[in-house]
């Protein structure tokens, strides 16, 4: 996997929920882990959706549990995968 993309889920977290990188993991679930309410995981979507210019499935974003879902349906989307 590209680890820009973790990168930029990382900078976005610490800049915005000022979430300390090192708890910013692949394998760090989004809810439960960094206390993300459903808002502020939209909003963390829309910033990567964005950022790379590309449309996440609805229907998957409700997979999402982990920073490794999330980086795994972007680059998807970007067709590194």
């Amino acid at each position: 996997m590209n680890t820009s993309v973790l990168e930029t889920i990382q900078f976005f977290l610490t800049k915005t929920f000022y979430v300390k990188p090192q708890h910013v993991k692949p394998y760090t679930r989004i809810h439960e882990d960094l206390r993300l309410n459903q808002m502020e995981f939209l909003e963390m979507v829309v910033t990567v959706e964005n950022t790379y210019q590309i449309q996440l499935a609805d229907n998957e974003l409700g997979r999402c549990k982990k920073i490794n879902d999330l980086a795994l349906m972007t680059e998807r989307a970007l067709g590194r995968i």
